[in-house]
């Protein structure tokens, strides 16, 4: 994991090495670091980077005279994988420092957008985080943007010239994001392009999260579970305030 954040570090300071210039002793002390520590990918360790993401943004903003807009995707996926693969303590302070000293403490950030599986706003990693707003499943403001909506979809089938009937309907349409039911992206241009239903996303992700989780669950849970595959419902309670890898227990599974 060290080794692939680092390696994604210098494939981004290589593409803006035009604005490392004319900085002075203190950036330049700090940019020296920042480089060793990128170009040491095998140490295990991300101490070494933890201001290279504030960095690039103070550089960026200083280059183009504006603040800087900073998209994450899946920002939880190093700290899922780190809980499954067991080394969560070693790796999740300088995650998490990476993280905060880029959203908090950064004066040339104009808003930043994280994508995730697991709540932000909560999370003891990033405590100190406290001006977030937090967009999940049940919202309204964002829900067309989960996905392809109904008609985006038909629009779409239309000009491979396809239709949106009830078995398409009923092997894509499998989510509802606030008040619309939204439909796979992927499984729907697969669809498009070879013409045949079938499942094209079930295969796509990592299950060991849900896998480690299911392992850890007590009587209770596998209870409900069953109780939900029999009876395709369930009424439960669902805990907002952490994460699966800060706290598993039946209410975060």
């Amino acid at each position: 994991m060290v080794k692939f954040l680092k390696n994604q570090f210098q494939l981004e300071y290589s593409r803006y090495n035009y604005i490392f210039k004319d900085m002075d002793e203190y950036e330049e002390n700090d940019y020296r670091i920042i480089n060793e520590g990128i170009k040491n990918n095998q140490n295990g360790t991300l101490q070494d980077i933890e201001k290279a993401l504030i960095f690039l943004m103070h550089r960026l903003k200083k280059y183009y005279g504006k603040d800087v807009v900073l998209f994450i995707d899946e920002y939880d996926t190093p700290f899922i994988e780190a809980k499954t693969g067991n080394f969560y303590q070693e790796i999740k302070g300088s995650l998490a420092t990476l993280l905060r000293s880029s959203l908090k403490n950064s004066g040339d950030l104009k808003y930043a957008m994280l994508t995730g599986i697991q709540r932000v706003a909560k999370e003891n990693i990033l405590s100190d985080l406290n001006n977030l707003v937090v967009c999940d499943v049940t919202d309204q403001r964002y829900a067309s943007y989960f996905g392809f909506t109904n008609n985006e979809t038909q629009e779409l089938l239309e000009y491979y010239g396809l239709e949106l009937n009830d078995e398409v309907k009923k092997m894509y349409d499998g989510y509802h994001i606030g008040n619309q039911d939204i439909y796979n992206p992927w499984s729907l241009l697969n669809y498009a392009d070879t013409q045949k239903l079938i499942s094209s996303w079930v295969n796509t992700s990592a299950n060991s999260m849900i896998k480690n989780a299911l392992k850890q669950a007590d009587y209770t849970f596998k209870n409900q579970y069953d109780k939900l595959i029999k009876e395709s419902k369930l009424d439960t309670y669902v805990s907002m305030q952490t994460s699966f890898f800060e706290e598993a227990n039946n209410s975060t599974l």
